[in-house]
């Protein structure tokens, strides 16, 4: 079945910021996570996606440092501007969900953009965890990128030596990354393979997502987003 053949209406409510009809843990499940695996491919390239949220941005950026160090990516793209729906100007999370999961809701209330601060995340714990260095020649930066879609636009006007066939790898939270390799697949290259890497936060993975109130809303909401925008024709209508 293709993402916009599930048989659900998302409703999107702009007042309230969430989509407010029901969708089950098991179309969740499947429509994020299904056939979602690391493939272990080793590429040029590595686009570690931004956000503002602590949890996922530290967790984020030390994946993509390990797999630097393991020599699976020559270069890291780093995403993310000022103003995306995680910022703490844009946050879209419900004042009372963020109250009730202030251990893992938190975001960074400072100036930097979501890009440069994952940069010195990696940098900072790639010297004192990992024992190396990335040079600045191995990391790309893209500061004004506000979403997936902008972020993937970026990366195709950068990699412009990739063939079809080649293979990047994609750094990013479990219950966006069906998601942002649809959006790679629209935006970047159906002609890519697209390796899929999650950093185990223990809040937002298949396995663990649906066991605080913010895990469920934010899967809920990339679940309804992949329908919506797969019939739209934003991001590529993947078979599940």
């Amino acid at each position: 079945m293709k993402l916009s053949e599930y048989n659900i209406i998302p409703i999107w409510d702009s007042n309230k910021k969430l989509y407010t009809n029901t969708i089950s843990k098991k179309d969740i499940e499947e429509i994020l996570f299904k056939g979602i695996k690391d493939t272990k491919a080793s590429c040029k390239y590595g686009i570690l996606l931004g956000i503002s949220r602590k949890t996922e941005a530290i967790a984020r950026a030390k994946e993509a440092a390990k797999i630097y160090k393991e020599g699976r990516i020559e270069k890291i793209l780093i995403t993310g501007g000022k103003n995306g729906i995680s910022s703490i100007g844009k946050n879209q999370t419900p004042l009372k969900i963020n109250l009730n999961n202030q251990s893992i809701s938190e975001i960074f209330a400072d100036e930097y953009s979501e890009g440069y601060r994952m940069k010195l995340i990696l940098h900072d714990f790639a010297r004192k965890e990992l024992k190396i260095e990335i040079p600045d020649e191995d990391i790309i930066l893209d500061e004004e990128s506000n979403n997936t879609i902008e972020n993937m636009n970026f990366a195709k006007k950068t990699f412009s030596d990739l063939s079809a066939g080649d293979s990047v790898i994609i750094i990013t939270t479990g219950y966006h990354m069906r998601r942002a390799i649809g959006t790679a697949m629209k935006h970047l290259s159906d002609k890519i393979n697209y390796c899929p890497v999650i950093p185990q936060t223990g809040y937002f993975e298949k396995d663990n997502y649906y066991k605080t109130s913010l895990g469920y809303l934010l899967a809920s909401f990339d679940a309804n987003r992949c329908i919506e925008q797969a019939r739209n024709g934003t991001i590529a209508d993947i078979e599940i």
